[in-house]
């Protein structure tokens, strides 16, 4: 599977024959998430017996690596697999979630996400329980600016790629769609109700990423209009700091350029870790 033009638009391919990009998906909750059970199966059949030769199921490094180390690629086959049972020629997209598994985030806490004066809300186990269950909350999540996270979470995505890459099922595999923040849609954790990102690893991240667009303190000095200021003092802006807008409508870049810049390098962040997962599944 490959995009390229089409027609002056970007289309998907299929063995170099463009294909309509319709996509039945499977959600990622229990009921519904295994290719294999009844009722996926059933409605895979449907779109297919209509034509659709693309699907795309949602799949966790949860579900493959182990605290003990061992890295399980069973579930990504038995996903393919249920797929092609009714949809012999079908031709799969994996949502591949970034999350770190929890017993990982339980061991190294000071790489989650901390909301401003808000405890993080922790996954509910209720039997059937959901991997995002948590996301529309505050959830105990690694932070986007964790470069533990994003390195350990890179391994194995490369790791994933060039072995599944070895398997039968894997000829069927034609995308992956990295996913990470709020329900893998790349929102910041607790976007809904309370603002992040207050962790040591987003603070030290905003002191780089101003440090790399001023250069020294002068730059900062003279863009926030205030000398007195230090890069290395500075801390991501509190929630009643970014709730202050004094150009009405709009911030002020005389006023509030500590939350213009606070935001610009929060929306970066999220650019800069898609385009680099998805260049790890290009290269891989």
């Amino acid at each position: 599977g490959s995009v390229s033009l089409y027609k002056s638009k970007p289309t998907i391919h299929i063995d170099n024959i463009p294909t309509s990009p319709i996509i039945y998906a499977l959600p990622d909750v229990p009921g519904g998430r295994w290719s294999w059970d009844e009722i996926p199966q059933h409605n895979i059949k449907q779109f297919c017996e209509q034509g659709v030769k693309m699907y795309q199921v949602d799949l966790f490094l949860e579900y493959m690596w182990k605290e003990n180390g061992d890295f399980d690629m069973t579930i990504a086959k038995k996903l393919i697999n249920g797929v092609l049972e009714v949809c012999p020629d079908a031709t799969v997209f994996f949502r591949f979630h970034l999350n770190a598994p929890k017993w990982w985030v339980e061991q190294y806490p000071e790489e989650n996400v901390i909301y401003d004066g808000v405890e993080a809300s922790s996954d509910q186990n209720i039997g059937l329980s959901r991997i995002l269950e948590a996301d529309p909350r505050n959830p105990v999540r690694s932070s986007m600016a964790s470069k533990k996270w994003k390195a350990i979470s890179s391994e194995k995505l490369v790791h994933f790629c060039k072995e599944f890459s070895k398997t039968e099922e894997g000829n069927s595999l034609i995308g992956i769609q990295v996913a990470y923040g709020v329900y893998g849609e790349w929102h910041q954790w607790g976007i809904n109700e309370n603002e992040a990102d207050f962790s040591k690893p987003m603070q030290e991240y905003f002191k780089k990423w101003l440090t790399d667009k001023y250069g020294n303190d002068k730059g900062l000095q003279d863009a926030w209009n205030n000398q007195s200021l230090l890069i290395s003092d500075i801390k991501v802006p509190t929630e009643k700091e970014r709730n202050i807008i004094s150009g009405g409508i709009f911030r002020d870049p005389k006023k509030d350029m500590k939350v213009i810049d606070y935001y610009s390098c929060q929306h970066e962040l999220v650019a800069d870790n898609i385009i680099h997962f998805s260049k790890i599944v290009k290269e891989n």
